[in-house]
Protein backbone atom coordinates (compact mmCIF):
# COMPACT_ATOMS: atom_id res chain seq x y z
CA UNK A 1 0.00 0.00 0.00
CA UNK A 2 1.25 3.45 -0.92
CA UNK A 3 0.18 6.29 1.36
CA UNK A 4 0.60 9.96 0.49
CA UNK A 5 0.28 12.29 3.49
CA UNK A 6 -0.17 15.95 2.57
CA UNK A 7 0.10 18.88 4.98
CA UNK A 8 0.78 22.59 4.97
CA UNK A 9 4.09 22.13 6.83
CA UNK A 10 5.49 18.60 6.98
CA UNK A 11 8.06 19.70 9.59
CA UNK A 12 5.53 21.01 12.10
CA UNK A 13 4.88 19.43 15.50
CA UNK A 14 1.24 18.74 14.70
CA UNK A 15 2.11 17.02 11.44
CA UNK A 16 4.76 14.89 13.15
CA UNK A 17 2.32 13.72 15.85
CA UNK A 18 -0.64 13.20 13.51
CA UNK A 19 1.15 11.92 10.40
CA UNK A 20 4.92 11.56 10.43
CA UNK A 21 5.59 9.40 13.49
CA UNK A 22 2.60 7.02 13.27
CA UNK A 23 2.87 6.56 9.49
CA UNK A 24 6.57 5.67 9.70
CA UNK A 25 5.72 3.03 12.30
CA UNK A 26 2.88 1.80 10.08
CA UNK A 27 5.33 1.50 7.19
CA UNK A 28 7.76 -0.54 9.28
CA UNK A 29 5.08 -2.90 10.57
CA UNK A 30 3.05 -3.45 7.41
CA UNK A 31 5.51 -2.84 4.57
CA UNK A 32 3.65 0.24 3.46
CA UNK A 33 5.34 2.98 1.46
CA UNK A 34 4.91 6.52 2.74
CA UNK A 35 5.37 9.92 1.16
CA UNK A 36 5.14 12.96 3.43
CA UNK A 37 4.63 15.97 1.18
CA UNK A 38 3.82 19.64 1.69
CA UNK A 39 0.81 20.94 -0.23
CA UNK A 40 2.92 23.03 -2.59
CA UNK A 41 5.20 20.06 -3.40
CA UNK A 42 2.41 17.74 -4.55
CA UNK A 43 2.68 16.79 -8.23
CA UNK A 44 0.62 14.75 -10.69
CA UNK A 45 3.20 11.99 -10.30
CA UNK A 46 2.39 11.83 -6.58
CA UNK A 47 -1.33 11.54 -7.38
CA UNK A 48 -0.64 8.64 -9.73
CA UNK A 49 1.74 6.95 -7.25
CA UNK A 50 -0.44 6.90 -4.14
CA UNK A 51 -3.14 4.37 -3.23
CA UNK A 52 -4.51 6.29 -0.22
CA UNK A 53 -4.24 10.02 0.48
CA UNK A 54 -4.33 11.76 3.86
CA UNK A 55 -4.86 15.50 3.61
CA UNK A 56 -4.26 17.43 6.84
CA UNK A 57 -6.36 20.57 7.43
CA UNK A 58 -6.24 21.77 3.85
CA UNK A 59 -7.82 25.18 3.24
CA UNK A 60 -7.33 26.17 -0.39
CA UNK A 61 -8.91 25.94 -3.82
CA UNK A 62 -5.88 24.02 -5.06
CA UNK A 63 -6.30 21.27 -2.48
CA UNK A 64 -10.05 21.14 -3.15
CA UNK A 65 -9.24 20.61 -6.84
CA UNK A 66 -6.69 17.93 -5.96
CA UNK A 67 -9.30 16.14 -3.85
CA UNK A 68 -11.70 16.29 -6.79
CA UNK A 69 -9.08 14.85 -9.13
CA UNK A 70 -8.33 12.00 -6.68
CA UNK A 71 -12.04 11.20 -6.45
CA UNK A 72 -12.20 11.04 -10.26
CA UNK A 73 -9.25 8.63 -10.17
CA UNK A 74 -11.12 6.43 -7.68
CA UNK A 75 -8.54 6.93 -4.93
CA UNK A 76 -9.72 7.20 -1.31
CA UNK A 77 -9.09 10.48 0.48
CA UNK A 78 -8.92 10.95 4.25
CA UNK A 79 -9.32 14.49 5.53
CA UNK A 80 -7.37 14.81 8.77
CA UNK A 81 -8.42 17.67 11.07
CA UNK A 82 -7.54 18.49 14.67
CA UNK A 83 -9.38 21.80 15.12
CA UNK A 84 -12.97 22.95 14.76
CA UNK A 85 -12.31 25.01 11.63
CA UNK A 86 -16.06 25.39 11.08
CA UNK A 87 -16.37 27.52 14.26
CA UNK A 88 -13.51 30.00 14.36
CA UNK A 89 -12.78 32.28 17.35
CA UNK A 90 -11.88 35.89 16.68
CA UNK A 91 -8.54 35.67 18.52
CA UNK A 92 -6.92 33.61 15.73
CA UNK A 93 -4.32 35.67 13.92
CA UNK A 94 -5.68 34.71 10.49
CA UNK A 95 -9.35 34.82 11.54
CA UNK A 96 -10.52 36.94 8.61
CA UNK A 97 -8.78 34.75 6.02
CA UNK A 98 -10.04 31.57 7.67
CA UNK A 99 -13.62 32.89 7.67
CA UNK A 100 -13.35 33.66 3.95
CA UNK A 101 -12.16 30.09 3.30
CA UNK A 102 -14.55 28.34 5.66
CA UNK A 103 -16.78 27.14 2.82
CA UNK A 104 -13.74 25.38 1.30
CA UNK A 105 -13.15 23.47 4.54
CA UNK A 106 -16.77 22.32 4.65
CA UNK A 107 -16.68 21.27 0.96
CA UNK A 108 -13.54 19.19 1.58
CA UNK A 109 -14.98 17.59 4.71
CA UNK A 110 -18.10 16.62 2.76
CA UNK A 111 -16.08 15.34 -0.21
CA UNK A 112 -13.70 13.12 1.78
CA UNK A 113 -14.22 9.36 2.00
CA UNK A 114 -13.37 9.54 5.70
CA UNK A 115 -12.55 12.13 8.36
CA UNK A 116 -10.02 11.56 11.13
CA UNK A 117 -10.29 13.70 14.26
CA UNK A 118 -8.55 14.00 17.60
CA UNK A 119 -11.38 14.24 20.14
CA UNK A 120 -14.95 12.96 20.66
CA UNK A 121 -16.29 16.52 20.86
CA UNK A 122 -14.69 17.45 17.55
CA UNK A 123 -16.21 14.29 16.06
CA UNK A 124 -19.67 15.34 17.25
CA UNK A 125 -19.33 18.81 15.72
CA UNK A 126 -18.17 17.58 12.31
CA UNK A 127 -20.57 14.62 12.01
CA UNK A 128 -23.22 16.98 10.62
CA UNK A 129 -21.06 17.38 7.50
CA UNK A 130 -19.76 13.84 7.06
CA UNK A 131 -20.81 10.75 9.08
CA UNK A 132 -17.68 8.77 8.15
CA UNK A 133 -15.65 10.04 11.09
CA UNK A 134 -12.92 8.10 12.89
CA UNK A 135 -11.42 9.11 16.23
CA UNK A 136 -7.65 8.67 15.94
CA UNK A 137 -5.70 9.42 19.14
CA UNK A 138 -2.55 11.52 19.01
CA UNK A 139 0.66 9.53 18.87
CA UNK A 140 4.13 10.42 20.05
CA UNK A 141 7.24 8.54 21.11
CA UNK A 142 10.04 9.30 23.53
CA UNK A 143 12.67 7.98 21.11
CA UNK A 144 15.53 10.43 20.86
CA UNK A 145 14.10 12.83 23.43
CA UNK A 146 16.41 14.68 25.80
CA UNK A 147 15.77 15.31 29.48
CA UNK A 148 15.14 18.89 30.51
CA UNK A 149 17.48 20.40 33.11
CA UNK A 150 15.88 20.40 36.54
CA UNK A 151 17.06 21.98 39.80
CA UNK A 152 20.39 23.19 38.44
CA UNK A 153 22.44 25.18 40.93
CA UNK A 154 22.47 28.96 40.43
CA UNK A 155 19.68 28.65 37.88
CA UNK A 156 16.34 30.45 37.62
CA UNK A 157 13.71 29.06 39.98
CA UNK A 158 11.46 28.39 37.00
CA UNK A 159 11.25 28.95 33.27
CA UNK A 160 7.65 29.45 32.20
CA UNK A 161 7.20 28.20 28.63
CA UNK A 162 4.47 29.27 26.21
CA UNK A 163 4.43 27.94 22.66
CA UNK A 164 1.89 28.33 19.88
CA UNK A 165 2.01 28.56 16.10
CA UNK A 166 -1.10 30.73 16.31
CA UNK A 167 -2.45 33.45 18.52
CA UNK A 168 -4.49 32.21 21.48
CA UNK A 169 -6.27 33.84 24.38
CA UNK A 170 -3.69 34.77 27.00
CA UNK A 171 -5.24 37.66 28.96
CA UNK A 172 -6.15 35.39 31.87
CA UNK A 173 -2.48 34.34 32.20
CA UNK A 174 -1.11 37.82 32.69
CA UNK A 175 -2.19 38.32 36.35
CA UNK A 176 -0.61 35.01 37.37
CA UNK A 177 2.65 35.78 35.54
CA UNK A 178 2.73 39.27 37.09
CA UNK A 179 2.22 37.73 40.55
CA UNK A 180 5.01 35.19 39.98
CA UNK A 181 7.38 37.94 38.91
CA UNK A 182 6.37 40.16 41.84
CA UNK A 183 7.06 37.33 44.30
CA UNK A 184 10.20 35.78 42.79
CA UNK A 185 11.72 38.52 40.66
CA UNK A 186 14.53 37.37 38.40
CA UNK A 187 14.11 33.80 39.65
CA UNK A 188 11.31 33.55 37.08
CA UNK A 189 11.89 33.78 33.35
CA UNK A 190 9.41 33.52 30.50
CA UNK A 191 10.01 31.78 27.18
CA UNK A 192 7.61 32.43 24.29
CA UNK A 193 7.82 30.37 21.11
CA UNK A 194 5.88 31.31 17.99
CA UNK A 195 3.10 33.83 17.38
CA UNK A 196 2.16 33.83 21.05
CA UNK A 197 5.31 35.87 21.78
CA UNK A 198 3.61 39.01 20.45
CA UNK A 199 1.21 38.95 23.42
CA UNK A 200 3.84 39.43 26.13
CA UNK A 201 5.85 42.47 27.13
CA UNK A 202 6.09 42.67 30.92
CA UNK A 203 8.49 45.40 32.16
CA UNK A 204 11.37 43.91 34.15
CA UNK A 205 10.55 40.27 33.41
CA UNK A 206 13.17 38.41 31.38
CA UNK A 207 11.39 37.17 28.24
CA UNK A 208 13.11 35.01 25.65
CA UNK A 209 11.32 34.92 22.30
CA UNK A 210 11.81 32.30 19.60
CA UNK A 211 10.19 31.62 16.21
CA UNK A 212 8.30 28.39 15.58
CA UNK A 213 10.73 25.56 14.80
CA UNK A 214 10.31 21.96 13.49
CA UNK A 215 9.50 19.30 16.08
CA UNK A 216 13.02 17.87 16.37
CA UNK A 217 14.40 21.35 17.06
CA UNK A 218 11.48 22.18 19.36
CA UNK A 219 12.20 19.18 21.61
CA UNK A 220 15.87 20.17 21.89
CA UNK A 221 14.92 23.79 22.60
CA UNK A 222 12.55 22.84 25.43
CA UNK A 223 15.17 20.51 26.91
CA UNK A 224 17.72 23.35 26.97
CA UNK A 225 15.71 25.39 29.48
CA UNK A 226 16.20 25.06 33.22
CA UNK A 227 13.25 24.00 35.37
CA UNK A 228 10.75 24.48 32.52
CA UNK A 229 7.04 24.65 33.27
CA UNK A 230 4.85 24.35 30.19
CA UNK A 231 1.76 26.56 30.07
CA UNK A 232 -1.15 25.71 27.74
CA UNK A 233 -3.68 28.58 27.72
CA UNK A 234 -7.16 27.67 26.50
CA UNK A 235 -10.29 29.78 26.79
CA UNK A 236 -13.82 28.38 27.23
CA UNK A 237 -14.85 28.71 23.58
CA UNK A 238 -16.35 25.82 21.62
CA UNK A 239 -13.26 25.92 19.38
CA UNK A 240 -10.90 25.38 22.33
CA UNK A 241 -13.12 22.71 23.89
CA UNK A 242 -12.64 20.55 20.79
CA UNK A 243 -8.85 20.66 20.97
CA UNK A 244 -6.71 17.67 21.90
CA UNK A 245 -3.58 17.49 24.06
CA UNK A 246 -1.06 17.98 21.24
CA UNK A 247 0.69 20.76 23.14
CA UNK A 248 1.01 18.47 26.18
CA UNK A 249 2.76 15.94 23.94
CA UNK A 250 5.02 18.67 22.55
CA UNK A 251 6.13 19.63 26.05
CA UNK A 252 6.34 16.15 27.55
CA UNK A 253 8.48 14.81 24.70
Amino acid sequence: MRVVALSNDKGSNGTAIRQGIPLRILAAQHQAEIRLISFHQCTRADLRWGDVFIIQRAISERMLNIMGRLKEMGKPVIYEIDDLLTQLPKFLSDHRTMIEQQDLVIKMIKMADAITVTTPRLSEQLAIFNPHIHLVPNFATDAGCALAKHMDKDAPRATLVLASSDTVQTDFLLPAIHDAYAQYGSSVELVCIGAIADKFDIPGLIIHKYPIVPQTSFIGLIASFTNPIGLIPLDNSLFSSCKSAIKYLDYSM
